[in-house]
């Protein structure tokens, strides 16, 4: 599907984007199928082509054999029929030549048939957030990045879950704040900070920086568990930089809270 999040018009030469659009006027239909086909990415399904399309299996047939013999898309499989563009020049060329509108609900449709793919639900969460993104739906695009976030981070795929969280942050700055936000945005720093000790280590000002903000949530929203959870993240970034004092006292407020919620796995930890 190509998850580009961004396509600059400056990235397609002028020149070739003419011709492009030169050739796709030629026969009718094939201009709209191929930017239908350039929102769903580099390479496209003939499904979900023609679902979102809704032309007739006769008429988005006859459209895809223009596409072909002008060079713009190419048959990669058959089992099911699947088709990439032949250069991602020649993608981006057809996605920027939409209006911002149009990809919008191009991005809106595909979501919501994807939504209705409990397969994809399941394996593919950050499909599902990119066109929730450009879609402009920001409160789906979080559920499913932190989804993806937390399915990369199942396989030990630390820095593909922190570009994901990193967007489900992004997304959820355009929410209104309620506490449901602020729940979510503890939970995300939460897990951030687990994905950063694994790749950059206890000691990092990254670590540091996203429990903090942990902390600062957590308290906000008098959740001790994750409170809890935030200091001892915090313990270990100051205890891996040898800052005992810092470290000593975290560790006697851990142990407090740990007290006075008598759960024996953080009084332990304490």
């Amino acid at each position: 599907h190509g998850q580009r999040t961004e396509l600059a018009s400056d990235l397609v030469p002028e020149s070739l984007r003419d011709s492009l659009i030169a050739r796709l006027d030629r026969a009718p239909q094939a201009r709209n199928v191929a930017q239908v086909a350039a929102v769903i990415g580099r390479e496209f399904s003939y499904n979900m082509l023609h679902r979102v399309t809704a032309l007739s299996s006769s008429e988005l047939a006859t459209t895809l054999v223009h596409l072909r013999q002008n060079d713009i898309v190419q048959l990669v499989d058959t089992t099911p029929v699947r088709y990439s563009f032949k250069h991602a020049l020649l993608r981006d060329a057809a996605y920027e030549s939409l209006l911002r509108s149009s990809r919008r609900a191009i991005h809106a449709r595909i979501a919501s048939l994807l939504e209705n793919e409990p397969e994809v639900v399941a394996s593919q969460p950050e499909l599902l957030a990119y066109h929730y993104s450009l879609a402009g739906k920001p409160e789906p695009a979080v559920r499913h990045w932190l989804s993806g976030g937390r399915r990369a981070r199942s396989r030990s795929a630390n820095l593909e879950a922190i570009v994901q969280f990193e967007k489900a942050l992004e997304h959820l700055g355009a929410l209104p704040e309620t506490p449901e936000r602020t729940s979510t945005e503890l939970e995300i720093h939460l897990l951030l900070g687990l994905c950063f000790i694994a790749v950059h280590g206890y000691s990092a000002e990254s670590t540091r920086k996203v429990f903090e903000r942990a902390y600062t949530l957590s308290a906000e929203i008098g959740d001790s568990h994750k409170e809890i959870q935030a200091i001892f993240g915090l313990w270990g970034h100051h205890w891996m930089r040898a800052a005992h004092d810092r470290a000593m006292k975290l560790a006697e407020t851990l142990l407090a809270k740990a007290d006075q919620l008598r759960d024996p796995v953080f009084q332990i930890l304490g």
